[in-house]
């Protein structure tokens, strides 16, 4: 890695039609080449630490499948799954949950407790928050990015998995409706990735085939 980003800053040289490099520019690469050295020696011990790669930095088991998660949040995700955390045979569910995932809206009066949810999804998300918030720390002290998680995208995609109108749907949502579109596109990629694990977890990625099925419908496509 170290070698790759020396050989990046060659390559800028080449590209812009540059042979040599101010002093002051190789100064601040070599400032910037030791930042992101240190950041990725970071990152590379908490994974060793939770069990993603070894000490010499090869994949573990876990490391193995978690590597074709190409999702917004994979650690999350990789270690909701480890805990057993997803709804793995609830198609509706499981969308709502990766819905919540997905999502890069705030909300600064979540209806956690004001809208009436179903009894399932709210535990459902509880357990899920409440499971998370000890790796979450974790993460955010190494550098990681760990989003919060609202249970509005949850509470909107578990009604439009289970059909509710799509003029219904719109009334009770902070979403425009094209960012709820594109909410459930992404929502619905993330699942198909989730599918490419089916190797080491069949049921979920049967379930998450299933709920991809679920969210893409009209008007969305």
């Amino acid at each position: 890695i170290q070698t790759l980003l020396e050989k990046s800053f060659a390559s800028y040289l080449i590209s812009s039609g540059r042979k040599k490099a101010s002093k002051t520019a190789r100064k601040k690469f070599g400032s910037d080449l030791e930042h992101l050295w240190m950041d990725f020696l970071d990152h590379m011990d908490f994974l060793a630490q939770e069990g993603f790669v070894t000490q010499e930095g090869k994949l573990t088991p876990d490391g193995l499948w978690a590597s074709k998660l190409r999702i917004d949040s994979p650690l999350l995700v990789a270690q909701s799954i480890r805990d057993k955390l997803l709804p793995d045979r609830e198609p509706a569910l499981l969308a709502a949950i990766m819905a919540a995932f997905v999502n890069e809206k705030e909300f600064r009066d979540d209806p956690l407790y004001r809208i009436s949810l179903s009894k399932q999804l709210k535990q459902t998300f509880l357990d899920l928050r409440k499971g998370l918030k000890p790796f979450a720390i974790k993460m955010l002290k190494k550098g990681f990015s760990a989003p919060n998680l609202y249970i509005q995208p949850a509470f909107l995609a578990y009604a439009w998995a289970h059909d509710t109108p799509w003029d219904e749907l719109m009334r009770k949502s902070d979403f425009p409706e094209g960012d709820f579109a594109r909410l459930m596109l992404r929502t619905a990629e993330n699942l198909r990735q989730v599918a490419k694990i089916d190797e080491d977890f069949p049921c979920l990625a049967a379930t998450a085939r299933q709920a991809v099925d679920l969210i893409l419908k009209e008007p969305i496509i």
